[in-house]
């Protein structure tokens, strides 16, 4: 597979630059495997690698694909009666400075390519924390350009712009228990519908197959709040919630919670779960029944639709050995995902589940 030989030619290079690097050196190389009750199944090789140079800097470089096999609903539905198969390619690199002691500047590129669509995306985080380094305060921007289109259609369907503004404060509340707030909003404009999906309106003994229609602007918001606690020396957990916002009527409420334990060195034990419940946009509809009126907005996307989600996660960190200064070991996670639609008469529940498998060397 073209993706797989692509992912270990970046591990490669990867270690062989860290044999001149310093400490903190971190290469990563893996594959997830993806499969849902939709007939959909991805597999995801990666591969990561940071580096520390001399004067604070730290690069970092990352490689991505999915290959994707799918007889899915919504796409059956939407553009075809055939399953379909693609691949897609993904890349990012990063650059992070110390200006100052307390000061940590972060820029980082990522690039998204597949048959249909062409993603860049460029973000800047800096990082400040006061003199006693209990507050820690971050500020974040981000803008990301898409590219549109259809799997052998020469014309081009669209483009979509975002940009994205975020701040987050950390306090140490004692040598235990950190806390964190933070607050995002996000702005998108352009084509932001799915060029596959289409909706059928009915009504008057009839139908008719349109595609579909959503604003060319959107505002989303988000606020939330957690707390990190070192339970006892091997055991830290965190807990958060998140609720977001936007002007399409979306609303939801995210409840995390995530831990790991440590029962020797090296090992770790990752584990977490977490709840979404989401109040449609209003112009999401199971049915469109007005002919002879055609509603101006309309969607079949199930993620616009009123749904309850919940997330089960599992992980474990392994150290095999140590060489030439690099802990090598491997990391194994498995996600299981159950999503309840509601208003949805195709499909109204799925179950997803991803396994995966890391090997790492890190310093």
């Amino acid at each position: 597979m073209a993706a797989t030989r692509v992912v270990v030619i970046l591990a490669v290079a990867a270690v062989t630059l860290c044999g001149v690097a310093r400490a903190d050196d971190r290469v990563s190389v893996g594959t997830t495997v993806h499969t849902d009750s939709d007939e959909l199944l991805v597999v995801h090789p990666a591969a990561t690698a940071r580096i520390e140079l001399p004067e604070e800097v730290h690069l970092s470089a990352g490689y991505q694909a999915d290959v994707i096999s799918a007889a899915t609903i919504d796409v059956r539905t939407a553009a075809s009666t055939r399953p379909f198969e693609e691949v897609r390619h993904g890349a990012s690199a990063g650059v992070e400075l110390a200006p100052g002691r307390l000061t940590t500047l972060t820029a980082s590129y990522s690039l998204s390519v597949s048959p249909d669509y062409l993603s860049n995306a460029l973000s800047l985080r800096l990082a400040q924390e006061d003199d006693t380094r209990t507050h820690t305060f971050t500020v974040g921007l981000a803008g990301a350009h898409d590219s549109v289109g259809r799997v052998g259609d020469p014309r081009p369907t669209g483009d979509a712009f975002g940009v994205a503004l975020s701040a987050r404060w950390a306090m140490v509340l004692c040598p235990e228990a950190v806390a964190d707030v933070g607050a995002a909003v996000e702005h998108q404009r352009g084509f932001l519908e799915s060029p596959y999906r289409f909706v059928t309106v009915g009504g008057a003994g009839s139908q008719v197959r349109l595609p579909e229609e959503v604003p060319d602007l959107r505002w989303r918001g988000a606020v939330r709040a957690g707390l990190r606690w070192a339970l006892a020396a091997p055991l830290f957990v965190r807990a958060q919630y998140r609720l977001h916002v936007d002007d399409w009527g979306v609303l939801g409420h995210t409840f995390d919670v995530a831990g790991h334990l440590a029962p020797g060195p090296g090992w770790r034990i990752m584990f977490g779960g977490s709840s979404l419940a989401q109040r449609g946009a209003t112009f999401y509809s199971g049915r469109y029944a007005t002919l002879p009126d055609v509603p101006v907005l309309r969607t079949r996307d199930r993620t616009l639709a009123p749904h309850w989600t919940l997330t089960g996660r599992l992980g474990v960190r392994v150290p095999f050995a140590r060489v030439g200064g690099f802990e090598l070991g491997a990391r194994v996670h498995a996600r299981v995902d159950w999503h309840r639609y509601f208003d949805t008469p195709v499909l109204p529940e799925r179950t997803s589940l991803s396994v995966g498998l890391a090997l790492f060397a890190e310093r």
